[in-house]
């Protein structure tokens, strides 16, 4: 992972400006010295090293995999829960989607695994919209995955538009 960094202010040249809904750049703040739950950028290719490392059994367990992919949470009932870290959808025939979506000053990302399909899709945006959680059908592509249930926005995705 050679392009993953936690970003300070003097990044301004290697890092891509992000932007809100209206196309405006975004600007610092206060919260901007706040690291781990943002400001660690990345590029989608490292991420993908991140998830092959995951299944690789060279950072965790297999055992741990399992535990960090339990859900805990259980506030709702549906398939909608939160495990060790990660969101995930369990469906009543077995299948896991595993994901964590995630945002700071409009750069938006998407990161989904598919345990059993063995497949990891991964979506990064600088610019602030929501529809990029839509990323979700695209699991259909793996196999019958998304149903059409509400994203973290409260909106149900028809087409995908990124």
């Amino acid at each position: 992972m050679k392009n993953t960094f936690v970003s300070v202010p003097t990044d301004s040249s290697k890092v891509v400006f992000s932007y809100d809904f209206r196309g405006r750049p975004n600007v610092l703040n206060e919260s901007d010295g706040v690291y781990g739950d943002k400001n660690i950028l990345h590029y989608p290719k490292d991420l993908l090293i991140w998830d092959r490392a995951l299944i690789s059994n060279k950072i965790f367990t297999p055992e741990t995999l399992v535990q960090a992919y339990t859900p805990y949470s259980n506030e709702k009932p549906g398939v909608r829960n939160y495990g060790l870290g990660w969101r995930m959808n369990i469906y009543p025939d077995g299948k896991k989607m595993i994901y964590h979506n995630g945002w700071w000053h409009g750069s938006r990302a998407v990161f989904i695994r598919l345990l059993k399909e063995n497949a990891t899709i991964i979506l990064i945006s600088n610019k602030d919209f929501h529809s990029i959680y839509h990323a979700k059908v695209l699991c259909d592509l793996f196999g019958d995955h998304y149903n059409g249930e509400e994203d973290e926005e409260g909106e149900s995705a028809k087409a995908v538009i990124l």
